[in-house]
């Protein structure tokens, strides 16, 4: 028996066809097949056209990727203070120039956004994304490009860039650039065009007198909140014990609280935070106050230490507090013996950090066996020279005698003095006069400048144990036409009679009847003064150089530093940085590990803690046996504007 299906299909005019059972299985067959791969085929065509469309984005979206890389390398070239702005930003073009302006925009359906971050590295300067120290010469960026439609997409990229880009160095070199600088038992030398050592002469030399220097005191800062806090950091001179301390006040307003006067470790350059000692104190004037330690402290020489002064108890505000005083400029010296003390320095601390405000410590240290240290300079005086009006020093010293090649005083003129500025030697036991000299004509700088006379036409010589004066005065004029010098004041007192210059062993001396007669204080010193003597053979046992103030330009980003140099068995130069955003600092001397104190030995990096500013100094500190010198020839700074 066989099936037959029955189909009116229209067109056929109205006629019948049949099938037999095996075409209506294949039809069947069929339409299954259809059913299953139709809606695959449909699908495939579907996501291969919407495939084309996505794949057109996202090469749309690259482009939109590299334009911005594109522009933001364009900014980085134009300048890195403009570029190193951290957070998110899209570029726009300016006139002719590419600039990054503050959060994403939206091109043709597409967001940009260009995100600036820090970048931090670890101790061998690779980049960690945890930890680490920042690194303000590097920024990181991330750029990315997404669109929602048809469905959310994105493109993006990372970038590092370096501020080293166009790099410049500044350096000294020749004789102008050393001449500079200022020299302690350093000279500079026409060796190679220009150089630095130690001093000498036929017997060796070194420096005699009184650099220590005041042309100006301050306040360190107003304590004007229980928060705030003040440092005076010096180096110890002796190994003994304190019993008191004592600090200068350069005013105390309103009815002043109680606060807390004692002595702290360092730590870093920094007062550690802990009192080793201490007293309290409610002041009610200005000036020196003494506090009484609760319990002595031991002290070590060569170690550095803070006296710190805080808020203890009672009400505090604009009307009622103190602040200690400081003196300019830092001298870096220690005022009686005029030994270095590169750690000294005034430091403030408003509630949040310390900060170094670079001013001359003055302090006394009271100690258990009667003796006393500390600069006990809390004032200047500028004295005109003119007339019979004739100022000096009054000096002794034991040992053996000394043979001076030259002079100097630190002097400016006033006005126009109508003759030479005279320096004389002068035995205190007859007032005869060992030598004379012109130290300076009227033609003379108005600003404080360092003014040397070279005896001739030899060396002179000064004995030891007998009396001297060094005494600078001239003729004629008047107070308004005159030269000038500052004086160095102390309150007198034996505790600081006994710590000025060299002690009671040197004393300002003065004379209103050009020379006839003299009066000798011993709580005044002149500031700034100093023979260059000679001694035994061979060169001076150690000394520095301090540079002028090296102006970048700019902002900079200090990379680092290099010099030549010769150093000869027995000898040792090392160097420390300061830099600064403004040329009258403070300048905070650093070495290689970016601590305050430590030393470059040897070329190599700014540490990244350190590398920012404007301004740069340097100093060279030479070391010797006696028998040679390091020979400083040249430096260099690399750095990033």
């Amino acid at each position: 028996m066989s099936i037959k299906i029955f189909l009116k299909i229209g067109g056929f005019g109205g006629k019948r066809a049949f099938w037999g059972g095996q075409s209506l299985i294949e039809i069947l067959l069929a339409i299954s097949l259809a059913s299953v791969l139709l809606p695959a085929l449909l699908t495939g065509l579907v996501a291969s056209r919407e495939g084309k469309a996505q794949e057109g984005q996202r090469l749309e979206a690259t482009a939109l990727l590299k334009g911005v890389e594109e522009a933001a390398r364009s900014v980085y070239e134009g300048g890195w203070n403009t570029f190193a702005q951290n957070g998110d930003f899209h570029p726009v073009i300016s006139g002719t120039q590419w600039t990054l302006v503050a959060g994403s925009d939206v091109v043709n359906g597409y967001t940009r956004q260009l995100t600036i971050s820090d970048v931090y590295r670890d101790l061998g300067f690779n980049i960690v994304t945890s930890g680490g120290t920042l690194d303000p010469s590097t920024k990181k960026v991330d750029i990315d490009i997404s669109w929602n439609t048809p469905r959310p997409s994105s493109v993006s990229s990372t970038a590092y860039f370096e501020r080293h880009f166009n790099n410049a160095s500044k350096a000294q070199s020749t004789q102008a650039d050393f001449n500079g600088g200022s020299h302690n038992n350093t000279q500079t030398v026409a060796t190679g065009g220009g150089a630095v050592e130690l001093t000498q002469s036929a017997g060796g030399s070194e420096d005699y007198g009184n650099k220590f220097r005041v042309t100006v005191t301050s306040a360190i800062g107003n304590m004007t909140s229980s928060a705030t806090k003040t440092s005076l950091r010096f180096t110890a001179q002796s190994t003994k014990t304190v019993n008191a301390i004592s600090v200068y006040l350069n005013n105390e307003t309103g009815t002043s609280p109680t606060y807390t006067y004692g002595i702290q470790d360092d730590s870093s350059g920094n007062p550690s935070g802990t009192y080793i000692g201490s007293g309290n104190l409610k002041a009610t004037s200005a000036g020196w106050k003494t506090v009484t330690l609760s319990s002595p402290v031991d002290i070590t020489a060569g170690t550095i230490y803070h006296i710190v002064v805080e808020h203890n108890s009672g009400a505090i505000n604009t009307s009622r507090y103190i602040a200690l005083r400081q003196s300019a400029p830092l001298n870096l010296l220690y005022p009686q013996t005029n030994v270095a003390d590169s750690s000294a320095n005034t430091l403030f601390n408003s509630g949040s950090s310390w900060t170094v405000v670079g001013g001359q410590p003055i302090y006394e240290l009271d100690y258990s066996d009667g003796s006393f240290e500390g600069n006990p300079y809390e004032a200047n005086t500028e004295i005109p020279v003119f007339g019979g009006n004739w100022y000096g020093e009054r000096f002794s010293f034991s040992g053996a005698d000394k043979t001076a090649q030259s002079v100097s005083f630190y002097v400016r003129r006033n006005g126009t003095p109508p003759a030479n500025l005279t320096v004389q030697i002068r035995r205190e036991s007859d007032n005869g006069i060992v030598y004379s000299g012109i130290l300076a004509t009227p033609a003379l700088s108005t600003s404080y400048v360092l003014q040397t006379h070279t005896f001739s036409p030899s060396p002179i010589t000064l004995s030891a144990g007998i009396a001297y004066r060094v005494i600078i005065q001239t003729s004629g004029g008047s107070s308004t036409n005159s030269y000038r010098f500052h004086r160095l004041d102390t309150t007198n007192a034996a505790s600081f009679n006994s710590i000025t210059y060299d002690g009671t062993n040197s004393a300002y001396t003065a004379s209103t009847s050009s020379g006839s007669s003299w009066t000798d204080t011993n709580n005044w010193d002149i500031g700034g003064f100093y023979f260059a003597t000679t001694g035994a053979p061979g060169y001076a046992a150690s000394g520095d150089f301090t540079s002028s103030v090296l102006d970048l330009g700019s902002n900079a980003a200090l990379n680092n530093i290099t010099w030549t140099a010769t150093v000869p068995g027995g000898t040792a130069l090392q160097f420390q940085v300061a830099i600064s955003g403004n040329p009258g600092g403070p300048f905070e001397y650093f070495g290689s590990d970016g601590s305050l104190g430590t030393f470059f030995t040897g070329p190599g990096p700014i540490p990244l803690t350190r590398i920012n500013g404007r301004y740069v100094q340097y100093r060279a500190l030479f070391t010797s046996g006696g028998l040679a010198t390091p020979t400083f020839s040249d430096i260099s700074f690399n750095y990033s504007p």
